[in-house]
Parts: C-alpha cells; structure tokens; sequence
C-alpha cells in the first residue's frame, strides 16, 4: 500500500488543525449570536418599561442572568433627594430595591472625572475598601468588578455596577466597548423614565401647596374602589353637605369623627371646599346611603 509523503502528511495535519480551528470560531460565532440575541431582548425590555420601579426591577433581574453576574447594582446621582422625594411619594417601596442606591456627588462613584475627557469604565479586582458604597450586600466570594459610566448629553447621571465571582471576567485588559454600549442603553432609559414619574408628580400635585390635586383622587378612587372586598358592590359616596355643616357646627377634627360614626371614612383629598371624595370600605348600600 502506498503510504503518503511527508508533505502529504503535513497538508493532512494543517487540515486538521484548520478544521479544528473553524469548529472553535463557528461555535464562538454561535455563542456570540445567542449573547446578542438576548442582550437585544433586554434592551428592548427595559425600553418598553413603563414606570421606574419597572426598569429597576428588570435590570436587577434579568441583567444577571443574561450575563451570567453574580450581582448587578445602580448608584444615581440625586442632589437634594429630588428622584428619592418623587419616587416615594408616587409609593416607590426601595425596601424591595436593596441594591439601588442615590448619592449626592458625581464624585462618589469613583471616577476619573477630569473636565477635559468624559468618565470610563473601571474594570479590576473586587477590593472591600474601595468598592463598598456599590456593592453594600456584595457576594462572599466576589472577586472582579466593572463599574460602567452611565452618561446622558456628556454628563454623568450614575453607574452601572457589574460583580463576578470569577476573578478573570473583568480585568483592566479587556475592552469595554460592550459594557459601554449597555450603560448608554440604560442611562437613556433611566433619564426618561424619571422624567416621565417627573411629569406624572407634577400632573399629580399642586405647584404652589404641592398637596394632590383633583386629578390624583380621581385615580387614587379608582384604585381604591377596584380593591373593595369581595362581594360587595364598588360604593362611592360623594356626601356635600353633611361633612361640611358638621365642620361647622363641631369643628374639623370632631366633624370628621362624627362623619366616620355615621359610616363615611373620608379619604385623604378634599375636593374644592364643600365636597368630599369617599370610598365606603366594606359598607353596605343602604348604610352608606343613610
């Protein structure tokens, strides 16, 4: 039998390497597709949310587990607590948000914030002292972390915060082209959702007293009436002279006590000055109506 040449040989062993090599880049090339794949999903995910609590809630959530994090957490730049103050008031509960966190100062978040360039991603081992403000619950074993920019218009607006417990996922050797791209994404969903909880606060409440207006009871009656117990037909009982003569004649605290022993239980909202929006809770047709 004719055994091969030697340069036969090494054709057959550079073809084999060849194969070998465009087996690993067809695999990686697949790879790559299926990370695509799901960071589109979750771009278009956080673009479609609808409310703060939302967006925060699906980074946390879902960037995770597409990147295979083991925490993720969002540090906003708040002067004066305006985003705290707004949020809260539109029933934001950040008990359920540990890993959201506000600070006052740009400075805080750690980065180079030279005025003659825009701030970078930081990428590096995980070190307790310097990195605790971002990661106040960290994982036992974190060992690298990224700290991602979040810039809208040129100015810093907070930082996306990426922790592993492998120490090679994130060194300062690798680019950051994709955590870049990922933190321009959020930075533009975060500033539009709170200026959409912005205009909803401001449509929600008198600009001079900033007590609720009209249009927040008609919502809040809304919500309350939806949420009556079961079995009982929704009631509202909008009562415009009782609540008021009794005012008058016992003054506002025993008014309001005598209007709850007749079995109306005011909400909070006055609706001009003689009329009052009231939920009946758990009352029946013909008591509320006495």
């Amino acid at each position: 039998m004719h055994e091969p040449s030697v340069s036969s040989r090494e054709l057959m062993a550079e073809n084999e390497t060849l194969r070998a090599r465009m087996a690993y880049l067809l695999e990686q090339a697949e790879r790559n597709h299926e990370i695509m794949c799901r960071h589109q999903a979750f771009d278009l995910q956080i673009v479609g949310a609808s409310s703060f609590p939302d967006l925060v809630g699906t980074i946390f959530s879902t960037l995770p587990v597409i990147s295979d994090l083991d925490i993720v957490t969002l540090s906003l730049i708040d002067q004066n607590a305006d985003i705290y103050t707004v949020m809260h008031r539109l029933g934001v509960d950040f008990e359920t948000l540990p890993n959201l966190m506000f600070c006052e100062h740009a400075v805080e978040l750690g980065f180079d914030m030279a005025p003659e360039r825009q701030p970078r991603p930081i990428l590096g081992p995980y070190a307790p002292g310097q990195h605790r403000a971002m990661f106040p619950q960290p994982p036992a074993d974190l060992r690298s972390v990224a700290l991602v920019p979040l810039l809208r218009n040129k100015r810093l607006i907070g930082s996306l915060n990426l922790g592993s417990t492998d120490p090679g996922r994130f060194t300062p050797a690798l680019g950051t082209d994709f955590v870049e791209h990922m933190g321009s994404i959020i930075a533009i969903c975060l500033e539009n959702v709170i200026s959409n909880e912005m205009l909803k606060y401001i449509g929600l409440t008198d600009s001079l007293t900033g007590a609720y207006n009209r249009r927040y009871m008609d919502r809040r009656l809304a919500e309350e009436i939806a949420r009556a117990a079961p079995g009982l037909p929704p009631v509202m009982h909008v009562h415009r002279h009782r609540p008021l003569q009794a005012r008058q004649r016992y003054g506002r605290p025993p008014g309001w006590g005598r209007c709850a022993a007749r079995g109306v239980h005011p909400h909070q909202g006055r609706i001009a000055d003689v009329r009052y929006a009231v939920p009946l809770w758990r009352r029946g047709i013909r008591r509320g109506a006495d």
